[in-house]
């Protein structure tokens, strides 16, 4: 029987390291990207009681680049986050050496 899902695009398995960012910058915890897509991603972290519904997400990929996206909470359960990207784009992409260059 082939399995029905409701995403509505493909998710790439991966393991990724990413920051959860809040309470307007103040904030932050640790997290593993587990799968991704264009749409949203399934996250893994310790302790999210603090997380709020939406926040940043700053995704650090394997070629040194750090994609920063918004998103929302769509459910939560043991220590897993599924999350949907509610900006319209990775415009936020900018590699660590950059970031380091401009500060």
């Amino acid at each position: 029987m082939a399995e029905i899902t409701q995403r509505a695009a493909e998710r790439r398995r991966c393991w990724l390291k990413a920051l959860f960012v809040f309470n307007e910058g103040r904030s932050s915890l640790d997290a593993i990207v587990r799968n991704l897509s264009d749409q949203g991603a399934l996250l893994e972290c310790v302790d999210m009681r603090l997380l709020p519904e939406e926040f940043d997400l700053i995704i650090h990929k394997a070629n040194g680049e750090d994609v920063r996206r918004r998103a929302r909470q769509v459910w939560r359960h043991d220590g897993a986050l599924g999350v949907q990207f509610i900006d319209d784009s990775v415009d936020a992409t900018r590699s660590r050496s950059r970031m380091a260059q401009a500060s």
